[in-house]
C-alpha cells in the first residue's frame, strides 16, 4: 500500500464546497490513487476498494461524490479506450520514485485523435467504395457518350462557308439525323469536322457522273445572301 501525506485542508475553499460524505470519499480516494493521483472511475470498483466494509454505501453515492469532487475542482474525469479514469488535481506526492499505474488524461486526447484519424480513413474508403458502386465500368465508353446534335441552320451555314451548297447541307443533315448523329458506333460531337470530306466526295461523285459541281461564283452569292438575311432578320 502506498504511503500518503494528508495535508491540512481545513481552510481550503475547494474542500469547503463539498459535504462531509464527499470529503470522506475524497480522503479515502487519496489512499488508493497511484503516485500520479490517478485511479479508475468505475463506481463499482470504487465502492469495493474505498468502502469494502461499508454495506450502506451504494454505487449511486459514489456517482454523486465523484460529480461533486469534479465540480469543486478536486478531481478531473476522463476516458481512455472507452474506460473511465480520474485524476486528483494538484496531487503532490514525492515520498518515493513515482510509479504510474493508470493512463494520464493526455492519453485520452491522443486516443481521440487516433480514433478520429481512423474514422476519417474509414469514411474516405466508404466514399470511394460508394462511388465505385455508382459508376459503370463502361462509363467512359461510347455507350454513355452523347452526340452534339446541331440545327439545320448551323449545318447549312457551315456548308456554305466551306464551299458547299444548301442541297449538300440537306443531304448531310438527313443522313446523320437518320442514325441519331452516330458514325461507326461513335457519337458525332463536332459535325464541322465532317463537312470538308462530305463536300469533296460530293463534288467527286458528281464530276464522275456528269452531275453539277459547285460554282464558286454561285457560292459567294449564296454566302452573301445568308449574311444579309441574318443582318436584316
Amino acid at each position: 500500500m502506498p504511503n500518503r501525506i494528508l495535508r491540512d485542508w481545513t481552510d481550503s475553499e475547494k474542500i469547503d464546497k463539498i459535504d462531509v460524505h464527499t470529503e470522506r470519499f475524497f480522503t479515502r480516494l487519496i489512499m488508493k490513487v497511484d503516485d500520479f493521483g490517478r485511479y479508475s472511475a468505475n463506481c463499482k470498483l470504487l465502492k469495493s476498494t474505498l468502502f469494502p466494509l461499508k454495506s450502506d454505501v451504494r454505487e449511486t453515492d459514489i456517482t454523486r461524490w465523484l460529480a461533486e469532487c469534479e465540480k469543486s475542482g478536486l478531481i478531473a474525469l476522463y476516458d481512455v479506450a472507452e474506460k473511465g479514469y480520474l485524476q486528483i488535481n494538484d496531487f503532490r506526492q514525492v515520498l518515493r520514485q513515482k510509479k504510474e499505474k493508470y493512463p494520464p488524461p493526455e492519453t485520452c486526447l491522443a486516443h481521440d485523435k487516433q480514433m478520429l484519424s481512423r474514422r476519417m480513413v474509414e469514411e474516405k474508403r466508404n466514399e470511394t467504395e460508394e462511388k465505385a458502386k455508382d459508376s459503370h465500368p463502361l462509363q467512359s465508353s461510347n455507350l454513355f457518350r452523347k452526340p452534339n446534335i446541331p440545327t439545320f441552320e448551323q449545318v447549312h451555314e457551315k456548308f456554305v462557308t466551306s464551299g458547299g451548297t444548301k442541297e449538300m447541307a440537306e443531304k448531310f443533315f438527313a443522313k446523320h439525323s437518320s442514325v441519331d448523329w452516330f458514325l461507326n458506333g461513335s457519337p458525332i460531337t463536332n459535325f464541322a469536322n465532317l463537312v470538308p470530306g462530305f463536300i469533296t466526295n460530293w463534288n467527286k461523285n458528281n464530276k464522275d457522273s456528269g452531275g453539277p459541281v459547285v460554282n464558286p461564283g454561285q457560292l459567294a452569292e449564296t454566302v452573301k445572301a445568308i449574311r444579309e438575311q441574318r443582318l436584316n432578320g
